[in-house]
């Protein structure tokens, strides 16, 4: 009875409520980025109408050294409380180990997963050609046919696909918006992070306020000397790990800047060994259209035209000729092997197909863009774009079934975008096959899919 008054009038109780509180969310939310995503890239399966997440190997790599990280101070916060100096100092410093890995968690990402990433960085770039002011949702809405009401033209999507700007060039910080890519925390990373990342970062956040609390109703000496201890060894370890990326894209901007220097003498073997060097430090820089055309082109001038990359430099500089039958021909060639390629290059071939789909949507010849769009789909079945296109195909030959199926496939992949620009997308799907159900005479199917396009 004596102690339960004695908490009664504790003065300090609410915030040692709340400390407990606050400490008991962190470690939830901590708990729960372990079971969670950390990037949720989507993907469907056409056929069976199955749509899933995946996510990257590095995201296990770093949970696993998280919870070694924890098995580690437990351990050392055990020991370290027998000798008699309390919990507070080593769960401090789990929690800022803890939050400062998962900070450079997108930087790794970025840098090391050449698949994940640069499909990301695609299906991204998908997103943005059809949802920007000029783009296909847009003419969907405005650009539109006397007989179908749909647009007439489909975007051009860009030539060049890259997860981030190579590091050539100037690298001062007047290049901030490069910095902040290069540090991971891009669109192609934003746009598909999962909730569990977030859980990560908030609850070590979390740890170390509770202990700077608990630590500041006990002693405000202490809990000085708890907070002064965090910002330097939180500010270390945050500057180690910076200056790793830092270090990785410099040595790229270095690689590149020798393979620049080397095709200006002439040393085509030379520059593509640099330019291969630079893709070992940053992986991702394969995936950049540009990049594997100056690998190509290093081919070329090397007498290896036997290449995939020195493929894709021909298909370019023919395109640019205006030899489109002998690009298009090489391009089929390549797609004929596409299954066999290194992922890297079967994501060029489809966004080739794509491009070519396009521009013979925009002359009128509707066979031979069905022929690549159905392709690309084959290969890439959460293509965003070629699904749009397919569907407005099936409008224009009258192929409800294609349509309805395209109008699913887009809404389920589309699920797994973050921006909330994509119920533009899914509304003009609507309105494209609510206009394929009322020219097949389905009065009832237009009307909901019609609804659906309003947003109702």
């Amino acid at each position: 009875m004596i102690k339960f008054q004695s908490i009664k009038s504790d003065v300090d109780l609410l915030p040692k409520i709340f400390n407990v509180v606050a400490a008991l969310v962190a470690l939830l939310l901590i708990v729960f980025s372990f079971l969670g995503k950390w990037f949720k890239f989507p993907m469907y399966v056409v056929e069976t109408h199955t749509f899933y997440t995946i996510d990257s190997e590095i995201t296990l790599c770093f949970k696993l050294a998280q919870l070694l990280l924890f098995l580690i101070f437990g351990i050392g916060t055990v020991l370290f409380y027998k000798r008699g100096g309390g919990w507070m100092k080593p769960v401090l410093l789990w929690a800022i180990c803890g939050f400062v890995s998962t900070l450079w968690y997108p930087s790794v990402l970025t840098h090391r997963d050449s698949e994940v990433m640069g499909d990301a960085a695609w299906l991204q770039q998908q997103f943005d050609t059809m949802t920007w002011l000029g783009g296909d949702v847009y003419r969907a809405h405005s650009e539109r046919s006397v007989e179908l009401g749909t647009g007439v033209n489909a975007q051009d999507p860009p030539d060049r696909l890259a997860v981030f700007k190579p590091p050539v060039g100037s690298m001062g910080w007047t290049q901030i918006n490069d910095w902040m890519w290069w540090f991971g925390y891009g669109p192609s990373f934003t746009q598909f992070v999962g909730s569990s990342w977030f859980f990560a970062v908030c609850g070590y956040l979390l740890v170390g306020l509770s202990v700077l609390g608990f630590s500041w109703r006990k002693s405000e000496v202490a809990a000085r000397h708890l907070f002064k201890l965090s910002v330097i060894c939180g500010s270390c370890l945050l500057l180690s790990l910076a200056s790793v990326t830092v270090l990785s894209v410099k040595v790229a901007h270095w690689e590149l800047s020798a393979a620049k220097a080397a095709i200006s003498e002439s040393d085509y073997a030379g520059a593509r060994r640099c330019i291969e060097a630079a893709c070992v430090v940053m992986p991702t820089i394969r995936c950049d259209s540009g990049v594997i055309r100056q690998l190509g082109y290093c081919d070329v001038m090397d007498d290896n035209n036997g290449s995939v990359d020195s493929h894709f430099f021909q298909i370019h500089r023919l395109e640019r000729h205006g030899h489109y039958d002998r690009a298009r021909s090489m391009l089929d060639s390549l797609a004929a092997q596409s299954g066999e390629l290194p992922r890297y290059q079967s994501r060029e071939v489809s966004r080739q197909q794509l491009r070519v789909a396009i521009n013979n949507i925009n002359s009128g010849r509707y066979s031979r863009a069905i022929h690549y769009l159905d392709s690309v789909i084959s290969n890439e079945q959460n293509c965003l774009q070629a699904q749009f296109h397919r569907q407005l195909m099936s409008l224009q030959t009258g192929d409800l079934a294609m349509n309805q199926k395209m109008n699913q496939s887009i809404e389920d992949v589309i699920q797994g975008v973050r921006s909330k620009t994509k119920r533009g997308v899914i509304a003009a799907s609507a309105w494209m096959r609510a206009q394929g159900e009322l020219n097949s005479g389905n009065v009832s199917e237009a009307w909901r899919a019609r609804r659906q396009s309003q947003g109702k």
